[in-house]
């Protein structure tokens, strides 16, 4: 049972099963359920797969991010605050942490001051 060329836990039900997908929140598959009239406690076992192609092509031409090109975007965010040298751009840069974690005792940097 593939969605978006993921494979499915077929034991799993619909809504944790799409857990699965990189990107994939609560919420959207909450969307997503409700839009296409699916009830969330099925289990994708007993899917028929034409469902399970109408969940993917909805994922696809919605404006959910998920999956690879969720990841590539994220990549480029990343390399784009390196580039204008801002303060979490240089942060990433000597691996330490960018959201104000404490650094006396988890992070370590690459670089010895």
């Amino acid at each position: 049972m593939n969605v978006l060329n993921i494979e499915l836990n077929k034991k799993k039900t619909i809504f944790f099963a799409l857990k699965s997908i990189f990107g994939c929140k609560n919420w959207q598959i909450t969307r997503i359920c409700n839009q296409l009239n699916i009830g969330k406690n099925l289990i994708v076992e007993y899917i028929e797969t034409d469902l399970l192609i109408e969940i993917g092509q909805y994922i696809e031409k919605g404006s959910l991010q998920v999956g690879n090109n969720l990841k590539e975007q994220q990549r480029k965010d990343i390399v784009r605050l390196k580039v204008i040298n801002c303060y979490k751009g240089l942060r990433h840069k000597v691996n330490l942490p960018v959201r104000g974690q404490r650094t006396r005792t988890n992070a370590t940097s690459k670089f010895k001051f």
